[in-house]
């Protein structure tokens, strides 16, 4: 059989085209690893604002999101005064409550199997060095996987 110098690069293509279409059918995706990153520390600035009266922080931080899987925490702080969460529902999100260091109230990273879950909390303000004025502020967190 005779071949012309231009049919054996069409036939090579082909039989190209034909054995990686073959192997792609018979691959399947790579698994791709988790992306591993370092836990992030969110802080809520609380504020507060002697015209209305009120404590206050960005909207942005209203709702925390935190990873359970990446064990991220939250710290709140003001310079107007201490912050103190005392009450969680459905349940404290964390296995021990938020404690201060120095003046900023810090959390440990969420409890296993909290992941997709919210939970509403009381957070109040406190204005003065013994903590009796408290103002109320009023945010969420919501823990993701």
């Amino acid at each position: 059989m005779r071949m012309n110098a231009r049919s054996v690069p069409a036939a090579t293509a082909a039989l190209l085209l034909a054995a990686s279409a073959a192997a792609v059918l018979g691959c399947q995706p790579a698994k791709q690893p988790d992306l591993l990153r370092p836990p992030n520390v969110v802080s809520v600035i609380v504020t507060y604002n002697p015209d209305t009266k009120k404590a206050e922080m960005s909207p942005s931080d209203k709702k925390i999101k935190l990873s359970e899987k990446f064990k991220d925490t939250v710290q709140w702080v003001s310079p107007d005064g201490l912050v103190y969460v005392d009450k969680w529902s459905p349940g404290l999100p964390f296995d021990s409550p938020p404690k201060h260091e120095k003046k900023v109230l810090k959390s440990l990273p969420p409890k296993k199997g909290t992941a997709g879950q919210g939970f509403d909390y009381t957070a109040e303000l406190a204005l003065n060095p013994d903590g009796t004025t408290r103002v109320p502020i009023d945010p969420i967190i919501e823990i993701v996987e």
